[in-house]
Formats: structure tokens, sequence, C-alpha cells
């Protein structure tokens, strides 16, 4: 397709969209299959001219244009599945009759009729197995759009009468263009694990169940986090977490899902012997930190991390590990998710296996080693000035973003190596103490117990693997001090650098502004991944 292609394109396209402007009920009526059929052809030809128009184009503008709009077609085409996943259940489509499914699959809907219904036994058992044969996608997968849509759109009670979404909060966002509705849709499925299962259509009304401390239901929440936050990044840290909180509850939770330990699994491969690995919240924490401690090519300790034992399960001669490691067929689907640093071609040892070095590092103690430094896991705990007055009640936060129960905190209180770091009501740091409770001397640790990791939202470095920026340079006269110092990964530290994201200090705190083509409200911001301040 050419450029007059697709100027005759786009020309067919305006006028079909004149005439099926869908702003009344008889407007609708006009969009029969004929007609949504040559929106859909002329919509495609336009698309695939674009992409063929500026396949070569040397203008980086008209490509940051192009992936634009991709993204914004690709959300149309969700809300869009949404809504006619929605519809499908509405209008019983799986008892469509087989002639009337074969005709359809040739030619436009005649909407001129009623649709023809199946007299006895239909084809398909209910709407989402149509749904998968249709578009030729498993059943499970036809089945999470069919209860998506259930969520979001609408439901239906056993008379067939419509019944509001069982998330009505996220729902709403579903129109909203600054919030992806595919992190809305996905939002939805994790929250829908942790509810019972929806009875509403065979008449018992279901309702949200899972509630924050507040009594305030989860979805709501979530709701809330999607439209404030600025990246997708601290959105899904946040809701993850609140919806871990709200599910552990002593009142939910049941013996097996806070079972822990070492587990050994049945391997068919001699050569290598594996553990499945459960822990509590602290234990997780001290994971964490020696992980990223692991990860950091900067320190002695993690270099070593870095060389495998003489075993004969590491190539140790590799020049380099594939780009893109799959994930390791005995580790289970959501192991996905572990927080591993990405693997630079130059490293012949992989992040896996640098944590796991880290871990028999602790526990080999012989002789020879006994001068090395070895990594020893740290955890620092976030609280407010409050929680120290009422431990009874107290919630911390790790430097790693774990949420501890006050049961966990005041366990941990009595831990001579946990270090804990008090906040006021606004997030200032007021005091910082350290392992031993000695007066710390170490300036990083008490920013980190501020900032808790690099200050530009939606960045995911761990606090091990961040530098120290001097918000006003030694060459300006800026102080080595609290007050002048903030954390930066070492992308954003260069950005702090050139002056392309700025600094700014705030009720004791420091806030970056972002360049106006990531933030056009040029809000002062905070990074929220690892937590809220405080």
């Amino acid at each position: 397709m050419d450029t007059t292609d697709l100027d005759q394109a786009l020309d067919g396209y305006g006028q079909l969209l004149e005439t099926l402007q869908p702003t009344d009920a008889e407007a609708c009526r006009r969009i029969d299959g004929a007609a949504l059929r040559a929106v859909i052809e002329q919509e495609t030809q336009v698309l695939i001219g674009l992409r063929r128009a500026l396949q070569d184009t040397a203008d980086p503008r008209l490509a940051l244009e192009l992936l634009a709009a991709a993204k914004r077609i690709q959300d149309e085409c969700t809300r869009m599945s949404l809504v006619a996943a929605d519809r499908l259940a509405a209008t019983n489509a799986h008892q469509l009759e087989a002639e009337e499914l074969n005709e359809l699959r040739v030619q436009p809907a005649d909407t001129t009729r009623a649709a023809r219904r199946a007299s006895g036994r239909s084809c398909f058992k209910d709407p989402a197995e149509l749904l998968a044969s249709w578009l030729k996608i498993s059943y499970a997968k036809a089945k999470r759009m069919m209860l998506d849509a259930s969520d979001l759109i609408g439901r239906r009670d056993p008379a067939g009468q419509p019944v509001p979404p069982r998330f009505p909060h996220l729902g709403q966002l579903l129109d909203d263009p600054k919030v992806s509705p595919e992190a809305v849709c996905e939002t939805s499925k994790k929250i829908s694990r942790r509810e019972p299962e929806d009875t509403t259509f065979e008449g018992t009304p279901t309702e949200p169940t899972l509630l924050d401390n507040s009594g305030i239901a989860v979805e709501e929440r979530a709701a809330q986090i999607l439209h404030d936050e600025l990246t997708e990044k601290e959105a899904e840290k946040k809701i993850g977490s609140l919806i871990t909180i709200a599910s552990s509850h002593p009142e939910t939770s049941t013996a097996a899902a806070l079972c822990r330990g070492m587990y050994r699994r049945q391997t068919s491969n001699p050569q290598v012997v594996e553990f499945v690995l459960r822990v509590g919240l602290l234990e997780a924490e001290m994971l964490d930190s020696l992980i990223a401690q692991a990860n950091n090519p900067k320190t002695q300790a993690g270099q070593r991390a870095r060389q495998n034992p003489g075993h004969s399960g590491t190539a140790q001669g590799s020049d380099s590990l594939p780009e893109q490691p799959q994930l390791p067929d005995f580790l289970p689907p959501e192991a996905a998710g572990a927080r591993w640093e990405p693997e630079a071609p130059q490293m012949r040892v992989s992040p896996p296996e640098r944590a796991l070095n880290a871990l028999l590092e602790l526990l080999g103690t012989s002789g020879e080693d006994a001068g090395r430094r070895r990594i020893e896991p740290e955890v620092i705990v976030h609280m407010k000035i409050d929680d120290l007055r009422n431990l009874a009640g107290a919630h911390g936060r790790t430097a790693h973003g774990m949420d501890l129960p006050p049961g966990e905190l005041r366990k941990l209180l009595c831990d001579a190596k946990i270090i804990p770091a008090v906040f006021g009501g606004r997030g200032e740091l007021l005091d910082f103490g350290r392992a031993k409770r000695l007066v710390p001397p170490s300036l990083r640790k008490a920013v980190l117990a501020r900032d808790r990791g690099c200050l530009v939202p939606g960045c995911t470095t761990p606090p091990e693997r961040v530098e120290i920026h001097h918000i006003k340079s030694h060459a300006d006269g800026g102080d080595t001090s609290l007050e002048n110092s903030g954390p930066g990964c070492d992308a954003h530290h260069t950005a702090y650098d050139l002056g392309i994201i700025k600094v700014i200090f705030q009720d004791g705190l420091p806030w970056v502004i972002l360049p106006k083509h990531i933030d056009p409200e040029q809000k002062p911001r905070r990074n929220t991944y690892w937590g809220e301040d405080g």
C-alpha cells in the first residue's frame, strides 16, 4: 500500500464513520453486520497502510508517534474484548444454532432478522466454550475473559436481569485514558483469586469480601492506586502488598498458608538436588538483602559470589549467557517474578547462581575462608514515631518493601542486628539506629533509611545498588550531609548530574521533578516502589 492507497483508505474510513456515529439508540441500530465489517476492514487497511508507510522512517519522532498510536489501539482492543465478552454472556450467544454460526464465518450478520437459536441442545455448553472455539484459544483463557467482563462490566441474575459488576471501582477505570485497561484486568484477576467464587448467576449475590485495615474494599483501594500512581511498577508493587496483607489476615489465613520450611524435591537428574524454600517475612527480607548484595559487582563479596565452586554443573568457560535466559522448567510459574538483576553479557555466573553462591558462603565456614569478607544480610525496618508509642498495633516495612505485622515487628525489635529507622508524620527521618544499637557513623545508611532506594518513581534498583548523590554539588559549595544527599541508580544519578531530572527538598525530604515528556504536570514526586514515606 503506497501513500495514495493510504489516502483513499482514510477517505473511505472517514465517510463510514460519519454515517455510524452512535449518539443515540437509533444510530446504534444502523450498525448492522455489514457496516461493522466494513468499518473494521477499512480501519485494518488504514493501520496496515500506516505501518508500511512508516516502516522505513528515519524520523524518531514519527516512530514514537506510531508507538503511542499502537498502545492506544491495543488499549481500546482490550476494552472492546471485555464489552464483546459481556455481550456474549448477556445474549447467550452459545445457544446459536450451528447453521447460524457457519454463515457468520463467511458473511456479515443479517441483523434485519432475529438470530436463530438451537431448538434443542446447542453446540456449546456456555459462552466461554463458544469464545474459545471462535477465537481458537484455550477454554481457560476464554473463561478468564468472561470472568473479567463479569467483574468489570456487569453480571446477570438467574432471571437474566443486569447486576452491577463485582468490582465497580476498577470497572470505572476502564474508560480512563490515563490508566492501562490491561493493568485493570490484571488487578481484577489478582483480587478475584483471593475472593470466593461469584455465585450471583446462581441466585446468591456475591460482593467483595477482601478488605484493607480500615475496612475499605481492596478493589476500591486498588482502583485508587492505579489512578494515582505515575508508573505501573509502583502501582503493581503497592497493589500486590495490599492484597497480600488483606488476604493474610488471621481470620482468613490457614495454617498451611503460613507453613514454612525447606523441602527436598524429587528430580530425574542425578547431577543436582532440588529444594523448595518457604520462609517467613523476616527471613525473606534477609534473603532479599543477600541476593541484592550478591548482585553488586562493586564489592568484594559481590565479586566472590560470581565465582562458582568447581563442580561439573557450571560452564565456567562460557564467555556470555543468553540475553533472555528461559525460566528453568523445574520452577513454578510464579518464580518468574523473582527479583533477579538483568544479566550483563560479560558475566559468566548467572544471577540465580550468584544468589546460591552467597547462601552457600553463609553456610560454609572452612578455616581457609575465615579471613575472607562474606555477605551479611542486613535488615532495616522503617517505622513511624507513633509506632514506637503503640507497639501492640505497630506495622513496619523493610528496605525491600516487606510489610511486617505487629507480631513480627515486636520480635525484630528484640534482635540486636535489626536497624530501626524512625520517621515523623511527614516522613522526615527522626532517628536512625544501627546493629548493636551504636550511634550510626554511616551517612549512606541514613539516606537509604529515609529514601529507601532511587528517588525516581518506578525505579526498582535494590537499595544496595544505588549511589548517593550530592543535590548541591561540591563545586557549588554543597556539603556531605543528610540534607544534601539523595540516592540514585547509575542511570538516574547521571540524569541528576546532567540536570535532566531535578532534585529539590520539601519538608525535609528530597523530591524529583521529571522531564516534561515523562510528567507533563511537573509535580514533585517520590519513588513509592519500596513503600510509602515513613
